[in-house]
Parts: structure tokens; sequence; C-alpha cells
């Protein structure tokens, strides 16, 4: 059995009676009015500090409609920021020390200079010069240490920004902000609720344009294709019936058994396809009206 089109919040229940040669004002097909539905979830778990959502208001796309509890985060981030804040501190330090090392360096090479002109003159000897040099390499070695001190401080500070670029996208997701313009259809969560990634807590449709499914027999199927205009008609007071243009949008391309709450007119036809129509709302159709449609 072919399973059904997902998304939708309603399965329309299609009656098959006449072939596309419509006579004595019989439909081709019946079917309901159905809408894609959007089940928005929070992206983290926690309490929902925040939750505003009626059943039957419209939103819009972007708007916040509810925040999941951000202490936990909070906290994390302000030790974060003390931690960071530490690592920071050090390196005025450690530069400071570096500059020390860079001067005696200087002096050194003064020294060793002077000593080796007074080596040269046998003034001095060769060990007070091999001595300077010593001192020289021992100073060259402590830049070498602050320079990779100063590395390792760099590379926590990069390691703890990321962590705090993390902190700040996780609370950005514990904001809940709907995602399309619709009617809220249901809701499934209240304020101070506990909520977790994957449990909906409401469901919304944009009902400006519907849907109808309904089945067609392989004869049928001969004369339709996607983007034909058909005629979809629902009931209206007194018994009368009003029309919508409507627009085939999908066919499906695999035959399944007719299901056993629709019957067609030639009994005998045990495989149909399903043939989902695309209606324009002028504002007085709803989700669940049952619906005659036409192929032209």
């Amino acid at each position: 059995m072919m399973r059904p089109m997902a998304g939708t919040i309603f399965i329309g229940v299609a009656v098959l009676l006449a072939g596309c040669q419509n006579e004595n004002n019989i439909a081709d097909a019946y079917g309901h009015f159905e809408s894609n539905a959007v089940s928005v979830s929070s992206e983290r778990p926690g309490t929902l500090v925040e939750f505003d959502v009626q059943e039957g208001v419209t939103l819009e796309a972007g708007h916040i409609v509810g925040l999941v509890d951000t202490t936990q985060l909070d906290l994390q981030r302000k030790q974060l920021l003390s931690r960071l804040q530490a690592v920071r501190s050090k390196m005025p330090t450690i530069r400071a020390q570096a500059g020390v090392v860079e001067e005696q360096i200087k002096s050194l090479d003064r020294e060793i200079d002077r000593f080796g002109n007074l080596l040269a003159k046998g003034a001095a000897t060769a060990k007070q010069v091999d001595d300077l040099i010593s001192q020289r390499r021992v100073a060259e070695r402590q830049i070498e240490l602050h320079a990779s001190s100063m590395q390792a401080l760099e590379a926590e500070i990069r390691a703890m920004t990321t962590e705090m670029n993390v902190i700040d996208d996780q609370v950005r997701r514990s904001i809940i902000r709907n995602p399309i313009s619709g009617v809220v259809l249901h809701t499934y969560a209240d304020r101070h609720e506990v909520t977790a990634p994957g449990k909906a807590l409401y469901s919304i449709a944009n009902l400006d344009t519907l849907e109808v499914r309904v089945y067609v027999t392989g004869e049928q199927l001969s004369t339709l294709q996607p983007g034909m205009s058909v005629t979809v008609s629902y009931d209206v007071a007194d018994g009368q019936m009003e029309s919508v243009p409507g627009t085939i949008s999908r066919i499906s391309p695999q035959a399944e058994f007719t299901p056993k709450f629709l019957q067609t007119r030639d009994e005998r036809t045990s495989m149909v396809y399903a043939v989902l129509l695309k209606v324009g709302n002028n504002g007085k159709l709803n989700i669940g009206m049952p619906a005659e449609v036409t192929f032209k």
C-alpha cells in the first residue's frame, strides 16, 4: 500500500464516481480539503519560561512565540568570561618579562663586543667572552619560552571564544520562532512545561492554498497531467454548491490498491492513482470540508 504524502494533517477521503467525461452533473471524484501543516518544536530541552500560542491565531514567519530556560547557559557564559579574563590578564606580564629579557640581550651584545675588543688587546680572557655568550643563549631561550607561553595563551583564548560562540548559539536556539506565516491549528504544550527537541509544541499551516487528494483509475489517469486545471466544488447554504478553480500539482507515479473506504464506478477496478490538487482559498474553505472535483 502506498503511504500517504507526508505533512498533511487530514487524509482526504476520495470517492471515484465517473470518468473524465462528466455527465448529468456527476463529479469525477470526491475528496476533502486538507493542508500541509508544520509541527513546531524547540531546538533545546528545558522549561518553557515563555510560551504564548493560541489555536486559531494567525502568526507571521519569524515571530517569537516562546523561550526555553537559559539560566544554566547564562551561568556557563559568566564562568567562561571569568576564565577568559584570567587568561588575558597573564599576557601583559609575559610581554613585560619578554621585554626585560630583550633589553638584557641588547646589553649582553654590547658587553660581548667590548670584551671581544679587550680580548684582542690581551686585556680580557676568552672565558669572560664565553660566559657572556652563554648568558646571551640563556636569554634567547627565555624569549622562546615567553613566545611559547603567549602562543599557548592565545590558543586557550581561541578555544574559550569558540565555547562562547557555542553558548551564544544555544541561547539563540532557546528562542522559539514561528517558521511560517499561517494559522495555528493545534497546541500541545503550555508555559512552564518541560520540552525537548522533536516534541511538538504546536502545529501551523498556511491556509491561503489548500489541497484536495483524490484517486483515479488508469483510464482517467491517461487524460490527466500536472498543471491541468480542474473545478473544485464545495457545499454552501441551502444545499447549494460553489466552485473554485484548482490545479493538478502531483500525480502519483505508482498505483495502489483501492482503499476499503473507496468505491469506484467500476467495482472491478482494484488499482488507483493518487492525484493531489492545489486550490486557492477564497476565504470560505476550511480543512476537512468535502470537495467534489470535475476534470476539464
